[in-house]
């Protein structure tokens, strides 16, 4: 979803590109060692399979070069090429740029390519001294801005409706799930319409999560919900609850040196871009874009945040004109385009 919207961005933005798609070659190659039952003769495992579908990937880019001569060479987070392939590039002539939109997560697979990157946009602010020490010495933060034609104002059915939400992913024992337990019996004795979503990964679902699923089961919902739905969510919620996943310990985390996240996630403008009314934890720096009790409100620990769920469910205009706030901030420079221009202007100048 982030690669098709960031290449759609480019091309909005009057940039001719070529599409190099490495999730398709890995699967396209994957399928193939399945059907045929090659997985059998070939000891196959999934790490084979991503390398086999790294190396082709790479040939093919190395060609497409040659023939194509771009005036740069984008890749969206570090784990996609190796640095034999991005030295390559190099010697071809070519200016190789990397936008880790996971970090701080899988920071550890982008910082092997440093040395050989021209330039590392990152999402968070805390990864660019890591990127530097690692023989990057350019580096600038970029956040991911929303996708226009996904996250917008509109009107919604019944079942989109709630006096709040929170829309993500269950990790266990993280301060995502610590905040929403302690948070579900208050809502439930001052009859608060909730919804929680997510679906589970790597096996951590809500069910297993949460110490008051059992109390919460009918207001918790376990699938997944593409992003079109997830914007129809926040329409239809007085308020949407953004609380930033942990920096490290995730099942799938790559950062070893546990840098912890200081900026703002993109569900932030996702929210905001469709005009409704965000509570966020106060683990992150958003004052570059948004103030606090002006176009978006804050908590600090869960009596605060139950303080102001009160508070904003009981005031609509107040949340209203809040959340009306955010909404023109947001459309005015945080959309993807935006991101993108952005990039372009730094790395062509």
């Amino acid at each position: 979803m982030i690669d098709q919207a960031v290449a759609n961005a480019l091309k909005q933005a009057g940039v001719e590109i070529e599409e190099f798609d490495f999730a398709h070659y890995y699967f396209v190659y994957k399928d193939i060692v399945e059907k045929y039952g090659l997985h059998e003769k070939m000891n196959f495992d999934e790490s084979f399979a991503i390398g086999m579908a790294k190396e082709i990937t790479s040939n093919m880019i190395h060609k497409a070069v040659l023939h194509y001569q771009p005036d740069l060479v984008v890749m969206l987070n570090g784990d996609v090429l190796d640095p034999t392939t991005v030295k390559v590039l190099k010697k071809l002539g070519q200016r190789v740029i990397c936008w880790q939109v996971d970090d701080p997560y899988t920071i550890d697979k982008t910082a092997i390519l440093s040395p050989f990157l021209e330039k590392i946009f990152s999402v968070d602010r805390s990864c660019l001294p890591h990127y530097r020490q690692s023989g990057c010495k350019n580096v600038e933060y970029l956040p991911l801005g929303f996708i226009e034609s996904i996250y917008f104002k509109q009107s919604v059915e019944e079942k989109y409706h709630s006096d709040l939400c929170f829309i993500g992913t269950p990790f266990i024992g993280s301060y995502r799930v610590k905040i929403l337990d302690e948070l579900i019996p208050f809502l439930i004795e001052n009859k608060i319409h909730f919804k929680i979503i997510g679906t589970h990964v790597h096996g951590q679902s809500w069910a297993n999560s949460l110490k008051n699923y059992a109390l919460a089961k009918e207001f918790i919902s376990e699938d997944f919900v593409s992003p079109e739905e997830t914007a129809k969510y926040y329409n239809g919620a007085k308020i949407v609850l953004n609380i930033h996943r942990d920096s490290f310990f995730g099942p799938v985390d790559a950062n070893q040196n546990q840098i912890e996240a200081t900026s703002l996630n993109e569900r932030a403008f996702n929210i905001g871009a469709c005009g409704a009314f965000q509570i966020i934890d106060d683990k992150r720096d958003f004052s570059d874009f948004y103030d606090a009790g002006k176009d978006l409100e804050v908590f600090r620990n869960i009596d605060d945040l139950q303080t102001k769920i009160k508070r904003y469910l009981a005031d609509s205009k107040l949340r209203e004109s809040i959340a009306e706030q955010g909404y023109q901030k947001t459309i005015q420079s945080l959309s993807m385009l935006h991101s993108v221009r952005r990039l372009l202007e730094s790395s062509l100048k």
